[in-house]
Formats: structure tokens, sequence, C-alpha cells
């Protein structure tokens, strides 16, 4: 049964992840003026370093239904496994997608912040896709950018992999679990969804968002320039 602290316990920890959690904040404000958080869309969430058995695989995640254009690290939810909030007063529900990022956490152990965005962009290149064929891969355009997404050279061609999006977040977990060792890139799209993307830092995922979303405009125009 997962550890459940006090109000007291969970303050002097929230205390201690305040500033990460509001440079996570700044970054939302920022994906929401670009368009791509908008309404209460979307959800990002930073893991829990700690020695403590007891803290073991836990992390902070938005609460359900928030403006991320205008979080404060008090907005986020302590959350063990399954999303079970670690506060037992907390009457708050975490982020419905809560248990993708529990996923990412568990199969890349080096991830410490999800970002999760409903770039326009994403819901409609992956919405050109047959559903009945995923999941798939989109192959992202081989320019400079993809280095930063961990190509070695700016020839190298990679794809990120797009799942059909469902309701049902086990079902999810599920389908993405054999599909880890494949990935290419640290990030995958649901269809019709958003992106989702994870590593080290806030730097590294925010940097990776805005390079996932270059590498879509760039791939948006070779498709419509293309047949124009």
């Amino acid at each position: 049964m997962p550890v459940r602290f006090t109000l007291q316990q969970a303050l002097a920890h929230w205390k201690t992840m305040k500033d990460s959690l509001t440079t996570v904040c700044q970054h939302a404000k920022g994906f929401y003026n670009q368009g791509w958080l908008m309404g209460t869309s979307g959800n990002l969430s930073y893991k829990v370093e700690s020695t403590d058995a007891n803290e073991g695989g836990s992390f902070y995640v938005t609460a359900s239904g928030l403006d991320k254009g205008n979080l404060t690290p008090a907005d986020f939810i302590w959350v063990t496994a399954g999303a079970t909030p670690c506060l037992a007063e907390e009457t708050r529900k975490p982020s419905a997608e809560c248990l993708l990022h529990e996923a990412i956490y568990t199969h890349v152990p080096s991830a410490t912040v999800v970002y999760h965005i409903h770039s326009p962009l994403w819901t409609f290149l992956s919405s050109q896709l047959p559903t009945e064929n995923l999941p798939s891969v989109l192959s992202l355009p081989a320019i400079e950018m993809v280095k930063g997404l961990g190509a070695g050279s700016h020839t190298e061609q990679l794809a990120v992999l797009v799942l059909p999006n469902s309701q049902a977040m086990p079902e999810l977990v599920a389908l993405l679990a054999p599909q880890w060792e494949q990935l290419q890139v640290s990030g995958f799209v649901l269809q019709g969804h958003g992106l989702y993307t994870w590593g080290a830092s806030p730097f590294e995922v925010k940097r990776q968002v805005e390079i996932f979303e270059f590498l879509g405009n760039q791939l948006y125009l070779q498709q419509t320039v293309g047949k124009a």
C-alpha cells in the first residue's frame, strides 16, 4: 500500500521542490503563449530524487483542470504509484494522464521531467496517419535540428512513435510497454492529441519541445509545399 504523509511532512517536502517546480511553471507559461497548452490542456511533472524508500517512485504532477498559463508550484500534486496522492488529505485530482508519466519514469530511469503539450501541429500531423495502422511512426526531417534529439549527424533519419489516442490510461500504458526499445527519440505522440517528451532537467525537456515543434513545422512544409 502506498505510503501517505501528513500535511506537515508534505509541506516540508514541497518546499524542497519549490524552486524546481517554479522553473516548470515558467516553461508552461512559455508553452501557453505559443499556443501549445491552450484551455486547460496538457500536463507537466517532476520526479522526486530521494534516498528515502518511502518517497521512491514519487513525482509532482499538475492538478487536473488548471490554466497552464498561470501555474504556480502550489498547483502540483505529489503522487506515488498508481497516481495515488502522497498526502492523505489531498482533495484535488492529479492529471488524468498521470499514469503515462509514471510509465515514462519507470522505463526511463534517467528522466526527471515530463512535458505533455497539445500542439496543434502534432495533433494535425498525427491525425493524417491511418488509425488502423497504429502504432506507427512519423519520420523527422534529416536536418541540423535532429541533433538536438540525439542524432549523431544532420543527415541521420529519426522517427517519432505515434500511438492511437484513448481515454483509458491503463490501455495506453500497456500499448506503450512493448515500444520502449524501439524509440529513437525521447518522445512520442498520441494521435490527434499531443506530444510527450522527457529528459534529465526542465531545460533539456523545454529544448526538446521546441525542437519537436521546429521539426514538425518542417515536416508539415515538406508535405504541403511538396504537393502544391
